[in-house]
Parts: structure tokens; sequence; C-alpha cells
């Protein structure tokens, strides 16, 4: 079973190959979370990957995975705006640079995660 699979492979310390870890704890590690041919602009979609809440955006042709929730007031971003690459939370308003994360009206850093591709699917890989 999957789980068995999970357990397993956490348990193995990585093997590393040619400065790579083997393939199938890299499997082990991506997280997929939508396929390609299902993007379209205007998408907010909310995931989560073990603890963590993330929201997938897809915009102006460019996707990008980030933290759910504005880490001004805990606001959930899944209804934000997006314009000439800034992400405006629709809490209070506050903007935010999708090229950095970096909060463009306050001292604040929305948190972004590289995003992967395994074939069709898009994910998240969140090995240390």
């Amino acid at each position: 079973s999957l789980i068995g699979r999970w357990v397993e492979v956490a348990l193995r310390p990585p093997v590393k190959v040619a400065g790579c870890i083997e393939s199938e704890r890299r499997e082990a590690m991506f997280h997929r979370l939508i396929r390609t041919l299902d993007l379209y602009d205007g998408l907010r979609l909310p995931v989560k990957v073990g603890r963590l809440e993330l929201l997938l955006v897809h915009e102006e042709g460019e996707t990008r995975l980030m933290q759910r929730r504005c880490p001004h007031a805990d606001f959930a971003l899944d209804r934000c705006t997006i314009s000439h690459g800034e992400l405006r939370c629709p809490g209070h308003g506050l903007t935010f640079s999708l090229r950095s994360g970096r909060c463009l009206n306050g001292n604040y850093q929305l948190q972004q995660y590289r995003i992967d591709y395994d074939g069709p699917w898009l994910g998240v890989d969140l090995s240390p």
C-alpha cells in the first residue's frame, strides 16, 4: 500500500548517486498538485501538503505556489487579486511582489515554493 511505501522510504537513508538522491525517494517527496492541462488564468487552488497550507495561483500565464495565508493577519489569500506581477490580499489590501514575495506596503514576506514537474503533473518537492 502507499502508506507502507511512505514509511519504508522515510526510514531508509537517502542514497547519493552522482549528486542526486535515488529516484524512489524523490518520488516520495514530490507532491502532485494539478495536471498542467488543468491550469487556467484566474486559478486559485488551495492545497494542503502535510501541515502546510499552500495556494497555487495561475495568472497572466505564470504559475506560482505560496503560503495560503497572509503573513500580516492570517487572512486566506484564495480570493486575492493579481495584476502586473503583484498580489493584493483581500483582507487588508496589502500588496506583495510575486517575484520576491516582499510586501510593498509593509514589513512582511510571503513565503513562496518552487514548482516542480513530473510528466504532466505540476507539484512541489518539500524534501529538506
